[in-house]
C-alpha cells in the first residue's frame, strides 16, 4: 500500500524538505499530536531527499519499542524502498548492525553513549523521534547526542509534547536543530535570557515573566511546525469519567498518617527526590491504589491494604460488557490485585520484550483481547491501539502529563471509530486528588508537584478543580 498523505501531511513534508534541501542544510522539527502520522511524514521526507541525492544514510534515534515496532512496520506498511538495521543488543550485534550498508540505522537513546565512542559511519541526516527524551541538557544521553549533532549536517526532531513541564524543556531540543542559533549556544545563555530561579528554596528554573512563552514560540516558529489533532482530524471530543471510591474509616485514618509523614518531610525542605519524601509520597500513592511495598532486610514485599479501586474497576469492566479496554496501572502491586480478579488479562510492563508487546497489541487491535493492562510509561509512545478500543481506564494515575497524554493518544487518534472514553478511578481524600487536578489542562502542569501537594495540604486534603 502506497502512502497517500492528507493535505496537512503534505504541508509537513514540504516544510521538512524545504528546510533540509540544498546547501543550507538547516534543521527542522515537527511538533505533531499523536495520530497525525509523523513517522510516515518523516519516511516520505527521507525518501524524497534520497531521490534527489541529498541524503544517503540516516540515523534514527527513538525509544526502544518504536525502534523495533513503529519504524519497521511503517516502512513495510507503506511500501517504502528503504533498508534498515537496528543497533541494539550485545556489542557484537551492535557493531554488525552499525556497519551494515543500509538506508536507515535505528538506535535507542540508551545506545548513544556506546555509539559516540565508535568509529561509526557518516550519516547525512539525524532524526530524533520523541525529542523530549533529550530535554535535560546535562543528562548523559543528551551529551552523547550533542557529539553526533556536530557531525551530521541535517537534523529532524519529532515529538507530540515538546514542553511537558516548562518552556525550558525546549532549549535542548531546539539546540539539536540549530546548535544554539535560535535560543542560545548553551544552557547558561538561555537561562540568563529567559529564566529565573524560583520554586521552593529557588530549586527550579522558571520563566522570568509571562511573556517568555510567547517570545520563545515566536523565535522557534521558523524551525518547527506545530499541528494539533483537533485542527486536522475529524474526531469527537474525549469523554472523561471520574469514578470515586472511599476508604473505610480505619484505612482512611492509616492513610492520613502516611500523608502527615509526607507533609512533615516537605515542610522540612525535602524535595520529592529525597529518599524520605519520595518514599512517603510513593507509599501514599500506593495506599490510594490499594497496596504498598514494605522492605525488611533488603527484601521487598507487597502489603495489600484495600480493594476499593479493584471493586470499582471490576464494576466498570462489567458495564463495558466485554468491550475492549486499555488499562493503565502504576505499581506492580496494582497488577497483582487486578490479576487476582482478571488472571488471564495480559500485561505490558517495563521488562516485557518488544516481540511480546507487538503480539499483545496485534491481538488487542483485532478484538481478540477484551482487556490489555499496561504501565503507563511502557506504551506512551509509538503504539497504535485504536482499531477496536474506545475505553481507557486509569487504575492508577501518573505524575507525568506527557505519559498521560501519550497513553490516551494510543487510542484517541486517526482511525478510531466512535467516541473515546477515559475513565479515572480515584480514591477520595488522597493524593489522587492532586494528581487528577494536575492532569486537567496543559497550564496546570506548569505548577510543580511539590507546590500542588502543599496547596492540597493547606486546603485540608481538598483540591478545587
Amino acid at each position: 500500500m502506497k502512502f497517500e498523505p492528507h493535505q496537512y501531511q503534505k504541508d509537513a513534508i514540504s516544510f521538512l524538505t524545504g528546510r533540509l534541501f540544498g546547501e543550507q542544510r538547516e534543521g527542522a522539527g515537527l511538533f505533531l499530536d499523536p495520530g497525525l502520522g509523523k513517522t510516515a511524514i518523516t519516511l516520505t521526507t527521507i525518501d524524497t531527499l534520497r531521490s534527489f541525492g541529498e541524503v544517503e544514510r540516516v540515523l534514527v534515534v527513538a525509544p526502544l519499542r518504536p525502534v523495533y515496532s513503529v519504524w519497521p512496520k511503517e516502512i513495510e506498511k507503506w511500501g517504502f524502498d528503504l533498508q534498515f538495521s537496528i543497533i541494539h543488543g550485545t556489542p557484537t550485534k551492535r557493531l554488525k548492525a552499525m556497519n551494515q550498508a543500509v538506508d536507515i540505522h535505528l538506535i535507542n537513546p540508551e545506545g548513544l553513549a556506546w555509539l559516540a565512542k565508535q568509529d561509526h559511519p557518516t550519516w547525512d541526516l539525524l532524526v530524533v523521534d520523541e525529542s523530549t527524551k533529550f530535554k535535560n541538557w546535562t543528562a548523559g544521553r543528551t551529551k552523547a547526542l550533542r557529539k553526533l549533532v556536530g557531525k551530521i549536517d541535517r537534523r529532524i526532531i519529532l515529538t507530540g509534547t515538546p514542553a511537558p513541564n516548562c518552556v525550558s524543556d525546549l532549549f535542548s531540543q531546539i539546540f539539536i536543530l540549530d546548535k544554539g542559533e535560535t535560543l542560545g549556544e548553551n544552557i547558561t545563555q538561555f537561562r540568563k535570557r529567559y529564566m529565573k530561579r524560583g520554586g521552593y528554596e529557588n530549586y527550579k528554573w522558571l520563566p522570568k515573566d509571562e511573556h517568555v512563552s510567547g517570545e520563545i514560540a515566536k523565535k522557534t516558529t521558523p524551525v518547527v511546525l506545530t499541528m494539533d489533532a483537533e485542527d486536522h482530524l475529524d474526531m469527537p471530543e474525549i469523554l472523561y469519567n471520574d469514578i470515586r471510591v472511599h476508604l473505610s474509616p480505619g484505612d482512611h485514618s492509616d492513610y492520613k498518617k502516611l500523608e502527615q509523614k509526607l507533609f512533615l518531610e516537605l515542610d522540612s525542605g525535602h524535595e520529592l527526590v529525597a529518599s524520605g519524601a519520595g518514599s512517603a509520597y510513593s507509599m501514599a500513592k500506593g495506599f490510594a491504589n490499594g497496596g504498598v511495598y514494605e522492605t525488611h532486610d533488603e527484601t521487598r514485599t507487597t502489603h495489600q491494604i484495600h480493594t476499593e479501586k479493584l471493586e470499582a474497576f471490576a464494576d466498570l469492566v462489567d458495564e463495558l460488557q466485554s468491550k475492549p479496554c486499555l488499562v493503565a496501572f502504576e505499581f506492580l502491586h496494582d497488577l497483582e490485585r487486578i490479576h487476582s480478579r482478571f488472571p488471564n488479562a495480559p500485561a505490558i510492563v517495563g521488562a516485557t520484550d518488544p516481540q511480546t508487546t507487538d503480539k499483545y497489541i496485534e491481538k488487542f487491535n483485532k478484538g481478540e483481547l477484551p482487556m490489555l493492562l499496561a504501565q503507563s510509561s511502557t506504551i506512551a509512545h509509538g503504539m497504535n491501539m485504536q482499531e477496536s478500543c474506545n475505553d481507557i481506564i486509569w487504575f492508577g494515575l501518573t505524575d507525568k502529563y506527557e505519559d498521560y497524554e501519550q497513553f490516551n493518544r494510543r487510542v484517541y487518534r486517526q482511525g478510531v471509530s466512535g467516541q473515546v472514553r477515559v475513565h479515572h478511578i480515584l480514591t477520595t481524600g488522597t493524593v489522587d486528588e492532586v494528581r487528577r487536578a494536575r492532569l486537567d489542562g496543559k497550564a496546570d502542569r506548569q505548577k510543580s508537584l511539590v507546590e500542588s501537594l502543599k496547596e492540597y495540604k493547606d486546603a485540608g486534603g481538598q483540591v478545587c478543580r
